[in-house]
């Protein structure tokens, strides 16, 4: 038995929406939904499975000398993102 996606998107976030609005099952990263997990809105199905890891990538224009906020906002997503997925 085969089965077909009923919605392919690029951003968790609207597939989290779609979720709570009632869509059967998806895949969708813990820090994403922890919350919703944890009030009820949401339920894990299929506590034995876990998706593959999947590598990030930070991706920003060649600059020699990157705007300080630039730089400071890559800092804080590398660390953030370090944080939330150990």
């Amino acid at each position: 038995m085969t089965t077909s996606p009923v919605l392919l998107s690029e951003g968790v976030t609207s597939i989290r929406e779609v979720v709570g609005g009632g869509l059967e099952v998806a895949v969708l990263p813990h820090w994403l939904i922890r919350e919703d997990i944890h009030s009820g809105r949401l339920a894990r199905v299929l506590p034995q499975w876990s998706a593959k890891d999947l590598p990030v990538h930070v991706v920003y224009s060649s600059q020699r000398a990157l705007p300080v906020r630039v730089r400071a906002f890559i800092d804080f997503a590398i660390s953030y993102l370090t944080n939330e997925l150990r």
